[in-house]
């Protein structure tokens, strides 16, 4: 069974400078609840704490839904 957990982009360019991961170093997630009632949580966001190979320690950041949103935190 899936876990649902998107996969970490292998490389990947912010503002023209091109970046490659070259390992997770962590992982969390953001729950909220749900919108229509129920007392269950759903995950909105995945966080991933990565390294490049320029050594590099940034936060790739994806949000759930139907597009899937990715950002950076360096």
């Amino acid at each position: 069974m899936s876990t649902g957990v998107p996969g970490v982009p292998r490389r990947f360019t912010v503002r023209g400078t091109r970046y490659e991961v070259v390992r997770v170093l962590g992982t969390r997630k953001d729950t909220g609840p749900c919108t229509s009632g129920s007392d269950e949580r759903y995950v909105r966001r995945h966080f991933f704490d990565i390294e490049t190979t320029t050594g590099e320690r940034m936060t790739l950041r994806v949000s759930r839904g139907t597009k899937q949103d990715w950002s950076v935190e360096q």
